[in-house]
């Protein structure tokens, strides 16, 4: 895994460990920090997602698509003349939906369902992305977690719904690829949780995705002291060529004065909210520490 990737070597030095759900995550993080063979140690966080409106009209109008200008640049470019690939890093994704299908990324390397990984990247037939939260390839979401999957499908169709079909929504990009990756947490009952991200997007800069996209966060305090991890993520994706496109958060905060995660690390694209009338959205959050 990660053979030909830059900063690959950074990855394969982190280590995931279980313990059991009794004992303090605290004392397990002190406890192997105190180790000099160990740079750090940090809990893998829940992250929660950012609430998609789920007014009628406002998919049915699909005023983004002017204010973002969007008409225009089809003009100039369509993503169906390329292989653009976005990675849709959420709660799970319906890839079979009528207005997704025809744009789900295939990985031509993997042969499908003889139960090998032909492409060596450590995912057995991973013809359609990967489902972090059941380990399975099959990335749609958990029966009983209704707003992660239709978080994720909602979002994949923001980005990359097929477009020019006589159904549904256009995508933004007209016809990109979209590799549909499940992040939610393991368990079928905790909703709106993503606890998968960091390697959601691993494997999407591994597996050569250009973008990222990443609507989940969290607000911290500013001396929060477990960032180390998600920026090695973050840097592996930049360097790999992967723009890791995150919510900038719905909490309404400045993001100078709290510390928002993902959106406040270095090489990341943070993005907003505004009105249909230009301004800023009264539930976005905002600042001016925006790295790229």
């Amino acid at each position: 895994q990660f053979s030909n990737k830059k900063n690959a070597d950074v990855l394969r030095r982190i280590y995931y460990v279980k313990f059991p759900q009794s004992t303090a995550v605290a004392s397990v993080c002190d406890a192997f920090a105190a180790d000099e063979n160990i740079e750090f140690a940090e809990p893998q966080m829940l992250f929660k997602l950012d609430d998609i409106p789920n007014d009628a009209r406002i998919s049915q109008q699909q005023s983004q698509l002017d204010a973002l200008n969007l008409p225009a640049a089809w003009d100039v470019v369509k993503a169906d003349t390329s292989d653009v690939v976005i990675a849709i890093v959420d709660g799970g994704t319906e890839w079979q939906h009528e207005d997704l299908a025809a744009n789900i990324w295939v990985n031509v390397d993997e042969v499908p369902d003889n139960n090998i990984d032909d492409d060596n990247n450590g995912f057995i037939d991973d013809v359609r992305g990967w489902n972090f939260a059941t380990n399975n390839n099959d990335p749609n979401g958990l029966p009983g977690q209704r707003v992660n999957r239709t978080h994720g499908t909602r979002t994949a169709g923001i980005a990359g719904a097929v477009t020019n079909n006589g159904r549904g929504v256009a995508g933004a990009s007209w016809n990109a690829q979209i590799m549909p990756i499940n992040a939610s947490a393991e368990q079928d009952t905790v909703d709106e949780a993503i606890q998968f991200g960091y390697t959601g997007i691993v494997y999407a800069a591994d597996n050569d995705a250009d973008i990222v996209n990443v609507s989940w966060g969290g607000d911290f305090d500013d001396d929060f002291p477990f960032t180390a991890l998600f920026q090695d993520v973050i840097d592996f994706a930049h360097v790999n060529g992967t723009l890791v496109v995150v919510a900038a958060g719905n909490s309404g905060g400045n993001n100078d004065n709290t510390l928002r995660l993902p959106s406040n690390l270095e090489h990341v694209f943070s993005v907003g909210s505004i009105s249909n009338l230009g301004a800023k959205s009264g539930f976005s959050n905002f600042g001016v520490k925006v790295h790229a």
